[in-house]
């Protein structure tokens, strides 16, 4: 009869880790999480797809797999790295749920402001780091793009996105 060696592994999304967001996120928590794992004997961490949720905020439904989801974003973190101050105030979270949709209006705002301090601020110590790596990676402008142009269209399937029809009259005879 065959032996197996046996792990011990964890199903666990970082939306459902503890800390200071009324989300759990990739910052403190993870880090945490994943001292205790290894302590605990823990080999073996599954989870859930990391991008951004669609249909019902679940991930399975996400309308990209290409980008990560940036409500896992660890605003702890950016205020480490000084893109955000220490200022902002995280909202009360009744019960055990996310509310994604609450969660999404108070940290967009805190998201934008991080960004615009990375990308205009050249001398950041995270500018170069994220210049290096978005250059690395072609797609993620294409992403970005349609990422921008779903959004502009109330979030909704791309295939039902309005289009015009091409208008090739300058090129017929």
């Amino acid at each position: 009869m065959p032996t197996f060696d046996r792990q011990l592994g964890v199903l666990l999304h970082p939306s459902s880790l503890p800390g200071s967001e009324p989300i759990g996120t990739l910052g403190a928590g993870a880090r945490g999480a994943l001292r205790w794992m290894s302590r605990a004997g823990v080999s073996v961490w599954q989870v859930l797809p990391l991008c951004e949720g669609g249909l019902g905020y679940s991930p399975y439904s996400s309308p990209t797999s290409a980008l990560g989801s940036p409500w896992l974003i660890d605003l702890d973190d950016l205020v480490v790295a000084g893109l955000l101050d220490e200022g902002f105030v995280s909202p009360a979270q009744p019960g055990d749920a996310v509310d994604f949709g609450a969660v999404m209006a108070w940290k967009r705002p805190l998201l934008e402001a991080a960004a615009r301090g990375l990308l205009d601020h050249p001398a950041r110590p995270l500018h170069e780091v994220f210049t290096r790596w978005r250059s690395q990676r072609p797609w993620v402008e294409d992403a970005a793009l349609f990422r921008a142009i779903r959004l502009s269209r109330g979030a909704g399937d791309w295939w039902c996105w309005p289009c015009r029809t091409p208008d090739f009259s300058g090129f017929l005879p």
